[in-house]
């Protein structure tokens, strides 16, 4: 069992093509070697979004913090364009999450149609990194956030995991665990 952050991870004996012992694993995933992670990661610029603040967060929340329901958009036909461009070259920009001070809600400022495509493409992470706002958001999810000192300011730049998403982890440890 890897333990990262207080998350764990437990590493399995995978049959034929799991990705364990150097099988390649079947397409798209990313084998038996990290649970919970599926997606082709091998073309990524990890370096690039570690460079601009992004932590690697779970699709599953980010799809409950959208603005709203890019495949119901006019522009859902150019999802499938960009799920085929991200397949062949990679994820390019990180998700912008909106965080308020105020309120502790955060959703996704920029990134909708690159989190909808991801999901047909059937990945389970993206990298993501937090703008903060001192207005209330009045649409996304509701986090623990990190509190504001005495004057009203966050000392750093809030990481997802800082600011409580759940199951968001470092680049460097997600890094880890895909090349496993």
């Amino acid at each position: 069992m890897i333990q990262i952050r207080g998350l764990q991870f437990t590493k399995l004996k995978g049959g034929e093509g799991s990705g364990f012992h150097g099988h390649a694993g079947r397409p798209g995933s990313v084998g038996g070697s990290a649970p919970g992670i599926k997606g082709n990661y091998s073309n990524w610029d990890f370096d690039t979004f570690k460079r601009m603040g992004a932590e690697m967060v779970p699709l599953s929340f980010l799809d409950s913090a959208k603005e709203f329901e890019r495949e119901l958009s006019p522009l859902s036909s150019d999802i499938g364009d960009l799920a085929r461009d991200i397949e062949r070259s990679g994820l390019r920009e990180e998700l912008i999450l909106d965080w308020s001070e105020a309120n502790n809600r955060v959703f996704i400022g920029e990134g909708n149609h690159r989190l909808a495509a991801l999901k047909r493409l059937g990945y389970s992470h993206a990298p993501a990194r937090v703008v903060k706002s001192r207005l209330p958001n009045k649409v996304g999810v509701e986090v623990p956030g990190k509190k504001p000192d005495k004057y009203g300011w966050v000392s750093a730049i809030p990481f997802p995991s800082v600011i409580g998403v759940s199951g968001a982890i470092s680049i460097e440890d997600f890094v880890k665990l895909i090349e496993r």
